[in-house]
């Protein structure tokens, strides 16, 4: 019988059928655009192009702050968070690997969280080259799961707490203009969702975190809380690095959660005992052998299910801890438990809190493993194999010191990504081939900007960069600070609140048309041309795109194709949830503004006749935005003023006078 592999990391980012990813906040040791491309993609339902043209933020991201910066150019929807340069450490390392995930159903204010911990890196190598565990729950937000409710406010706590030590301002502040933008929106009601979220005292989460005590030491009550307190016979254990040095002892980390597991009654002495680990680099297990054969541990090498023992091998990176009691009668895994997360059986990683100078800052969790066997007889499914990266075959067991190597000691990360005084630039469009760009801090003689040439960029003053040609994504900007030099690249963010996104393009009316039908999401036919290609200018269907087409439009087609387009935009926009206003306003926005060279509105204009003055009216608008009166519907009309003048139809008479 063949056997199902589990899904990839990346999977966990796939919404069910009918919903769409709104936000999340990941916290992890290292990253690559490469994994979170993928992640996106999968998550919002949208292709890079589209990002890139969309210019939300989707996925906030928090790395060790020693980590090279991935910029939203590279990754779009994804803002990598620098570490504040004044912000004071409280961890030696940065290590949990965490994601909080919302989703919102395409077609009702359905939502639930997703939960995921994972002891791998948000990366492509552990997509392709590591074993790796995830642990994940999604919670819907109206549903009795008091036990899930309280894994995800645990997490969420957490990692609201490591976010202090990050710059959020792209996220918070509005600069200088007061720009509200769809990813302010989002950003707020992720938070608000979690501040409804309530929980009784005496559910206890499965998720766990070492900023006040150490894994080790809070191990053993969530183990009884959870899974009971009944006394095993097996243990195993895997990590990806062990401590290091070259002692022939056992262990200590691994001798001390030994004894501790005996001390408090969830293991018996004479248990079976096994040791997984990379056999060509597991650190001080290479040496210890001896002595841990002498303890009655047994060490075998990691069970990739994927190979089955071929050539090919997966590097082991998980960090596990299983324990179960075996019986003579039944094959089943009894008042069997997990520990997964991202602490690697080290000092570091497991016996100490997090500070600055002891402990890296890690999460994790621990389950009652239910329905698991030893060996699958019934059913191969159920197997140890297929959870764990355990086989007991006699070809896994690792019994000569010549079998093993130390390998070397954990890579530490040469660059860094801490934040500048400055987060984020504001475009303000000032004439043709001219812009401003305000920043959000004053620009001092403490900045410089590089790769940017006379001909381009000005210094205007503190608050005002002028900038000449086609406006930047983002600029590099350097800081002095201590007689250090910290190099970052700064996004900037447009009138329409977009984050570091590729040139609108222009379009015809049939574009506008796909562009509203398809909200939420975005049309598919854009993703080539909106990646700034130039493109053969023809659409998926044949037509002739943009200026072209409308050199072909007579009158009546102006008239007919402008009405039915209000038309459709007061259907749509009648249905749209107040949760999602924003983002349709900007949606309208953003393409009444790409329509601004049409003939159509060329005609209109030549009428004088302001052919969008409908949209005020309120049977064309939602009962939470019918007038100004809300503060949704004063946004609206402030969007309309912005469009009317932007478009020369303000002075113009409306339809129908």
């Amino acid at each position: 019988m063949s056997r199902k592999l589990a899904p990839s990391l990346a999977s966990y980012f796939i919404p069910p059928r009918g919903f769409k990813g709104e936000f999340g906040l990941v916290a992890g040791y290292s990253a690559d655009a490469e994994f979170f491309n993928d992640a996106l993609e999968k998550f919002t339902l949208n292709m890079k192009g589209q990002r890139s043209y969309q210019g939300g933020i989707s996925l906030t991201l928090m790395l060790d702050p020693n980590h090279v910066q991935i910029s939203p150019i590279a990754c779009p929807g994804l803002l990598h968070l620098a570490f504040k340069h004044d912000a004071t450490k409280q961890f030696k390392l940065l290590h949990s690997k965490v994601a909080l995930l919302t989703f919102k159903a395409i077609e009702s204010d359905e939502q639930f969280i997703r939960l995921i911990v994972s002891t791998g890196n948000w990366t492509r190598q552990t997509l392709e080259d590591s074993l790796d565990l995830v642990w994940s729950i999604d919670v819907m937000l109206g549903n009795k799961d008091a036990q899930g409710k309280a894994d995800i406010l645990a997490a969420y706590h957490f990692l609201n707490d490591v976010l202090t030590h990050f710059d959020t301002a792209i996220l918070t502040d509005s600069g200088a203009s007061k720009l509200k933008s769809y990813t302010h929106t989002q950003y707020a009601r992720f938070h608000k969702l979690f501040d409804e979220v309530v929980v009784e005292d005496s559910i206890k989460p499965r998720f766990f975190d070492n900023r006040s005590a150490s894994l080790l030491d809070q191990l053993p009550a969530l183990v009884k809380h959870h899974c009971s307190e009944k006394k095993r016979d097996y243990l195993s254990l895997g990590s990806g690095f062990y401590e290091g040095g070259s002692s022939d002892a056992v262990p200590s980390v691994i001798n001390s959660l030994h004894l501790r597991l005996i001390d408090e009654s969830l293991l018996s002495k004479n248990a079976d005992k096994n040791i997984i680990v990379n056999q060509h680099g597991c650190q001080s297990i290479a040496s210890s052998l001896n002595s841990l054969k002498d303890n009655n541990w047994q060490v075998l090498k990691a069970y990739d299910p994927l190979y089955q023992g071929g050539k090919m091998q997966r590097s082991l990176h998980a960090k596990f801890i299983f324990s179960a009691k075996s019986s003579e009668t039944t094959d089943e895994c009894k008042s069997a438990w997990v520990y997964l997360g991202s602490g690697n059986l080290t000092g570091p990683g497991f016996t100490k809190k997090a500070s600055k100078f002891g402990g890296n800052i890690e999460a994790g969790v621990v389950f009652e493993a239910k329905g698991i066997t030893w060996v699958g007889e019934e059913n191969p499914e159920t197997a140890l194999s297929l959870k764990l990266p355990l086989c007991f075959d006699s070809d896994y067991a690792l019994t000569d010191t010549s079998q093993l190597s130390g390998g070397s000691e954990m890579p530490e990360h040469e660059a860094e990504h801490i934040s500048l005084p400055i987060s984020y630039f504001v475009l303000e469009e000032l004439e043709h081939d001219k812009y401003a760009l305000v920043p959000n801090t004053p620009f001092t003689d403490a900045f410089t900007v590089v790769n940017a040439g006379a001909d381009k960029l000005t210094i205007k003053s503190e608050v005002c960069l002028l900038w000449f040609g086609k406006p930047p994504r983002q600029l590099t900007v350097s800081w002095c600070n201590n007689s250090t030099v910290h190099t970052e690249d700064i996004p900037v963010i447009d009138q329409y609140g977009r984050v570091a996104a590729t040139e609108l393009p222009e379009l015809a009316l049939d574009d506008a048309w796909y562009m509203f039908s398809a909200f939420p999401l975005l049309p598919s036919f854009e993703t080539e041309g909106y990646e700034g290609d130039e493109g053969d200018g023809a659409s998926d269907d044949g037509q002739v795109k943009g200026a072209e087409m409308d050199v072909e439009v007579d009158k009546r087609y102006s008239i007919n194709t402008m009405m039915v387009l209000i038309e459709l935009i007061a259907e749509k926009q009648t249905e749209v949830s107040e949760k999602d206003w924003i983002q349709w306003c900007t949606r309208l926005e953003q393409t009444f503004s790409q329509l601004k060279s049409s003939s159509a509105f060329t005609f209109f204009k030549n009428i004088a006749i302001n052919p969008i003055s409908p949209l005020w009216q309120p049977p064309f608008r939602p009962d939470f935005a019918e007038s100004n009166a809300t503060e949704l519907g004063a946004y609206y009309e402030e969007v309309l003023k912005r469009l009317e003048l932007k478009l020369g139809l303000a002075a113009l008479a409306k339809l129908g006078e």
